[in-house]
């Protein structure tokens, strides 16, 4: 990969860990308003404690965010960002860009490195035969 590429790539992924950063700042700041009004007993900030437990699943997605981006950021001070983990080729620029945390490359043939198998939106792009089709639909018809 050029030098370039991995510069752009690293000021997207330090963009992400920021907005990240915020976005958890402002859960932690909710949390501490909220706890501070349930202290004086009031049901209305009852109610906005128990409004931040429903916002737990959306909180937790973005420490996990977190997590790989600053994971992604160490394998790109390691000179690893961009090589596939399991077969140590490396994963096109341009899937990269798309998914830039990505640690597992998909190959032409659309085999998946992590799990070897063929993700089902591939096998629903391969041509089906319909002629084998109506077969098993309608038994003894062909």
């Amino acid at each position: 990969m050029d030098e370039a590429f991995l510069k752009e790539m690293k000021v997207l992924l330090e963009k992400e860990r920021e907005r990240i950063n915020e976005e958890l700042a402002r859960f932690d700041d909710r949390k501490k308003t909220a706890k501070e009004k349930t202290k004086l007993a009031n049901d209305e900030s009852a109610q906005q404690l128990g409004e931040l437990g429903n916002e737990r699943p959306l909180e937790d997605t973005l420490r996990k965010l977190l997590r790989d981006t600053l994971a992604a950021l160490a394998r790109m001070e390691a000179g690893d960002y961009g090589v596939c983990k399991y077969c140590q080729t490396a994963i096109e620029e341009g899937r990269l860009r798309a998914r830039f945390l990505r640690t597992a490359r998909q190959g032409a043939d659309g085999v998946d490195c992590a799990s070897g198998k063929t993700p089902p939106r591939v096998l629903a792009k391969r041509p089906r035969d319909p002629a084998a089709a109506c077969a098993r639909k309608y038994p003894g018809s062909i």
